[in-house]
């Protein structure tokens, strides 16, 4: 068994433990065995992907001759056994042969033995390691892995420190988490999370300590101090530290029977909450005598919820005011004609710097829906109140108090009376959506309610989301928003590509059907299934039938209309595309996204100066939203100004080691004959797909640019396997152009069954 060492010092031994001195002299031929070890679970590397990142200086047929030369020199040096084949275009390396650490290692990872893995890691990727005159591409794929397995050394690290942690050992636990720290120090994120464990741990002095070297050495070579965030984080372990002590150093202490007790501060406030609680109610039941009929007719009203100010204290997470907001809203939108400002609008106004009679103005709002939340141990207090907006009067107010688990109990009742006030009656559509929630369990509740906070994070956060949702559903399995909540999660993870389409887009869809099982009224999950039977099971009419079905049960679902309107497009239905996402704009006008996706719908439709200015007044709007900088690369590329395409590809920030962002690059350089840098993302994909789904769809596209159609076929026919969602998008994607005309082009796009 030949051992190759690529984690810490760089070795290479045969089975007796000589050291194979011949092979260790030449980096590059040492370079190309670690890149075929390390092929992946297939085992095997295509050789256009090899030639590409090795010798892209050279045309396909001297880089393909240089290629059968290094692997002629690698059988001379390690024997004929260790380079296998899988049909012509597929090479790699026997592992029964030849061991890597670096195999292993992941192996481990994945295989959840963590032990193994960390003792396995015994350094930096190639640490050291150089390759005189190496390409870029190169370069750039060794220090890829090297971060990822850091990152794999310091997930398995943090994995072993919570096992230390829940057995109740906490030197070791502590030891393992400044370790993981370790793998990342310059990442202000794992400080946190070092300090976050050590706090809970009690080991605050460790805590403590960690902050301060970190923030010692940040002034030290940067000359700033540590995010905003992370010093509150700190002082809040501070402020613990300190009353703890002061709390020991007093000791225990008992008051006279007789002696009048004096509210303590938190006490005091819920006492001055409660009488503000009255006087809320007052106002609730005067006005509600004032006036019973509707102030305005609701079927052409709209309505606002600002975010509820969250009059807990440091003590309560942020999501807690944020998850009854946005619940708040999606009741008051449900089974009526209202128009309610969607979320990411809304929480624009979280830091009130306008009045209320300012944001009202800007929104054009009818009606205003304001009020507080306090969780204070197992109680809450909420108030809420309703607000003419352009005569500035307040036609009902109240205040609740329940349980934790009351909460979606309570903003229920809110939203009932604040729909009942703007209707006068309640229809039976209104009454089903509203009907009183159960009682749940309040951990549930409060782990739903993070989940949707991290929701709205997206990315690598919805992952973290579905975590907390299968926590919720482990308390109460009769939950449906949580099911509903996780159906949301996987569909956004199919579709920005995070998990591969067979593995996100089935688990979208039963969580769909089941909250859909347990409670009919929810509109999200149809609007998920629309999705789902849109990108997953190329089925049209199912997909017609489930976006209709969600705006049905509520009209105001901003993201509902966004999806619809994309999937008109992929029908080629534009004019009623352009309807529906102009309604989700005036639903959620502070929404980037949903003014980009019209961008991309004026695109598809081939009105690119239209797409274009769409597309600029977004970007005014949110400079920083870099989707909408790969959508108009996406189209001055239609338009023919390949500069200024490849100028936004390289503004993506985040996005630009997304795969529709490299394979966009590339295929503009492929357009251009720039083959070098088309042949890299070529590489660049194959590098990513060790560690992360990539879409069939995005290689086949940088083949066409170069010419290469039969392997662009091949790609194409390989993403028809895997149901790749982007092949709705056969028929409106203008790169296709020198394939269109190719009968196989026109089989696949019968075999996914797009219309002309």
């Amino acid at each position: 068994m030949i051992r190759l060492r690529t984690l810490g010092a760089v070795d290479l031994k045969d089975s007796e433990g000589r050291e194979l001195r011949p092979l260790l002299t030449q980096p590059k031929r040492l370079a190309l065995l670690t890149y075929l070890a390390l092929a992946g679970s297939s085992g095997f590397r295509r050789r256009d992907t090899v030639v590409a990142l090795f010798w892209p200086e050279l045309d396909e047929e001297h880089a393909r001759g240089s290629l059968r030369q290094a692997l002629r020199f690698l059988r001379r040096s390690l024997g004929e056994g260790i380079i296998v084949s899988r049909g012509e275009e597929e090479i790699g390396v026997d592992r029964g042969v030849l061991r890597c650490d670096a195999t292993a290692f992941v192996e481990a990872c994945e295989g959840a033995r963590h032990a193994e893995a960390l003792d396995l890691y015994q350094g930096a990727f190639l640490d050291g390691f150089f390759v005189s005159e190496a390409a870029p591409e190169l370069e750039r794929w060794v220090e890829e892995e090297r971060i990822a397995l850091r990152r794999r050394a310091a997930a398995s690290a943090w994995a072993l420190a919570d096992g230390y942690r829940v057995a109740g050992d906490r030197a070791d636990a502590a030891a393992l988490a400044r370790r993981a720290a370790g793998f990342a120090s310059e990442d202000e994120g794992e400080l946190a999370h070092l300090i976050a464990f050590l706090d809970d741990l009690g080991d605050r002095s460790g805590a403590i300590g960690a902050y301060d070297e970190f923030a010692r050495r940040l002034k030290q070579e940067y000359d700033v101090l540590p995010a905003p965030e992370t010093q509150a984080l700190i002082q809040s372990v501070r402020h613990r530290t300190a009353v703890g002590f002061q709390t020991r150093a007093a000791g225990p202490s008992v008051a006279p029977a007789e002696t009048v007790a004096v509210p303590a501060p938190r006490a005091r406030r819920t006492l001055v909450y409660l009488a503000i609680g009255g006087v809320v109610a007052l106002i609730g039941y005067l006005a509600a005598f004032a006036n019973r009929r509707p102030p305005f007719d609701p079927e052409r009203a709209t309505v606002v919820v600002l975010p509820l100010e969250d009059l807990s204290g440091d003590s309560t997470p942020s999501y807690l005011a944020s998850g009854v907001t946005e619940q708040l809203i999606t009741d008051l939108a449900q089974g009526g004609a209202l128009r309610v400002i969607n979320r990411r609008t809304m929480m624009a106004y979280r830091d009130r710097a306008k009045t209320v009679q300012e944001i009202a103005r800007t929104l054009h709002a009818d009606a205003v829906v304001s009020g507080t939340v306090q969780r204070l141990g197992d109680t809450v207090y909420m108030t809420a109140q309703l607000v003419l907006a352009k005569q500035d009067r307040t036609i009902w107010a109240q205040s609740y108090e329940g349980t934790r688990g009351d909460l979606l109990r309570m903003q229920r009742e809110v939203a009932r009376a604040v729909t009942r006030r703007l209707w006068g009656a309640l229809t039976p559509t209104q009454q089903a959506g509203l009907a009183s929630a159960r009682p749940l369990d309040p951990e549930a509740l409060d782990l739903y309610i993070q989940g949707r906070y991290w929701w709205n994070k997206r990315g690598p956060a919805l992952l973290k989301s579905i975590q907390l949702f299968t926590r919720a559903l482990d308390l109460d399995a009769m939950f449906a928003l949580a099911y509903s909540g996780m159906a949301d999660a996987y569909v956004q993870l199919g579709y920005g590509s995070l998990l591969s389409p067979g593995d996100a887009f089935p688990k979208a869809e039963a969580a769909a059907l089941h909250a859909l099982q347990l409670d009919s009224t929810l509109a999200e999950p149809h609007a998920t299934l629309g999705f789902v039977r849109m990108y997953y099971y190329w089925d049209w009419a199912g997909a017609d039938r489930e976006f209709q079905h969600a705006l049905a049960l509520n009209s105001s679902y901003a993201t509902g209309h966004e999806w619809y309107g994309l999937f008109l497009t992929a029908m080629g239905r534009y004019d009623e595309a352009m309807a529906h996402e102009r309604r989700a704009q005036e639903l959620d006008p502070l929404s980037p996204s949903i003014d980009c996706t019209t961008g991309w719908v004026l695109h598809y439709s081939g009105r690119q100066d239209d797409a274009e200015r769409e597309l600029q007044v977004a970007l005014r709007m949110d400079s920083t939203f870099t989707l909408g900088h790969l959508y108009l690369g996406r189209v001055y590329q239609a338009k023919g100004q390949m500069d200024s395409a490849l100028s936004q590809y390289a503004t993506t920030g985040p996005l630009r080691n997304w795969v529709p962002t490299v394979a966009a690059e590339g295929y503009v350089y492929g357009v251009l004959g720039r083959r070098r840098e088309a042949q890299a993302a070529l590489v660049r994909m194959d590098s990513l797909s060790r560690r992360q789904y990539v879409t069939a769809y995005a290689v086949a596209l940088v083949h066409t640019a170069l010419g290469q159609r039969d392997s662009a076929f091949a790609w194409l026919a390989r993403g028809v396997r895997e149901r790749t969602h982007w092949l709705v998008w056969l028929n409106r994607d203008l790169r296709w152009a020198p394939l269109r005309a190719n009968p196989r082009f026109q089989a696949l796009v019968h075999e996914v069954g797009l219309p002309p």
